[in-house]
This record gives C-alpha cells, structure tokens and sequence, in this order.
C-alpha cells in the first residue's frame, strides 16, 4: 500500500467515524452536544512564490463546515473548501512585445480537524488545526491543456468566536494551510497561505 493510499483510507476511516459520532453521542443520552453547520469566505495570500509568479492575485476560498461539539468547548470539525485562481504563463522568449495566455486552477480540500472554544462568554478566543488532503487542476485554454495533482497537509486557525442568540456564532479567524502538491508531470508546489476568513455558523441539532 503506498503512502497516498494510505493517507486516503486513514482520511475515509476518520470520516466515517465523524459521521457515526452523532448516533453513539446520542444514544449515549450526554447533555449539550449539538451538531451544527457553517459556511464561510476567506482572504487567501499564497505563501509560494513560484504560485505568486504565474497567479498573482489573492486567493477567496468559500467553506463549507459540519460540526459536532463533544465537549462544552471541544468541537470535531468536517469541512470542503474550493477556490478558483486566475493567473497568465508568459512565454520565456516571446515573438511580440509580449505573449502571454490564460491559466485556470480548482482546489478542492477536505478538512477533518478539531476546536476548541477558550471562554464561556459571548466572545471567546478560538483555535484550530487538523489535516487536510487536497486536489487540484490546473487547465491552459489556448493549449487545451490540464495537469491535475494532490496533496496532504495541515491547517491551523485562531480567531474570536461571537455567539449571537442561541443558535448562530459569526466566526472571524487568521487561517494558515501547508498544502504541498505533486502535479501529474511538474515538481512538487506549496498551495496554501495565510489568510483571513468569515463565517456563520447555525445550531442544526
């Protein structure tokens, strides 16, 4: 079994085992536990200079987020985050004053990781972190031309978190992501950043 594959099962064994969460949570009768969901966007600055040169305009990542606190502080957090970057490859000796033509990259990223909420009050400090594994394709119109790739990585978050009511937190959090990936034919490229991210989350259960 290779390392991806591996990195593969271990992610899918840890999926499910959030997905079952809830029903030996319940069965188990303990008070205070809530599934909850969340959506947000986020301000993405690549750390890579090599994604800067060819894309270089800031990232807007949107995330979508299930939740499930086990603790009065301690949240088990399931999420998918998708970006779509604009950029231009320039041809190293061109023929004109300049000739240059359009890239379109996707990421994909499935977060599994972990809160946890530092207060009771109304606003708390939040951190978090877990581990992500990610996908990409990168496509070159003109040339009807694509790469696709993927990687394992790591994210960590720390922010405020503002309870509004009983059912919904607006969450603001500084997110850093280590997201190195191996395209089918080019090395390996760091696709994460450092960023700053807003989102709503609301109580389902």
């Amino acid at each position: 079994m290779t390392r991806t594959t591996r990195r593969r099962a271990l992610l899918l064994a840890a999926f499910l085992a959030f997905a079952c969460l809830p029903c030996f949570t319940a069965a188990s009768g303990t008070p205070g536990r809530r599934l909850f969901a969340g959506a947000g966007a986020a301000f993405l600055n690549p750390l890579s200079a090599d994604f800067r040169r060819v894309y270089d305009r800031p990232g807007w990542p949107l995330e979508a987020q299930l939740g499930w606190r086990i603790g009065p502080r301690l949240d088990l957090l399931l999420s998918g985050r998708w970006q779509l970057a604009r950029g231009e490859t320039v041809v190293p000796d061109p023929v004109g004053p300049r000739e240059s033509y359009p890239l379109r990259m996707r990421v994909f990223a499935l977060r599994l990781g972990a809160g946890f909420r530092l207060g009771d009050g109304a606003v708390a400090p939040y951190v978090a972190g877990g581990f992500q594994q990610a996908w990409f394709r990168e496509r070159w119109p003109d040339a009807e031309a694509e790469e696709n790739g993927s990687g394992f990585g790591v994210f960590a978050q720390g922010g405020c978190s503002l309870r509004l009511g009983r059912v919904f937190q607006l969450m603001a959090l500084l997110d850093y992501s280590y997201a190195p990936m191996k395209g089918d034919e080019t090395g390996t490229i760091d696709l994460g950043g450092v960023g700053l991210q807003i989102g709503i989350r609301a109580a389902i259960l």
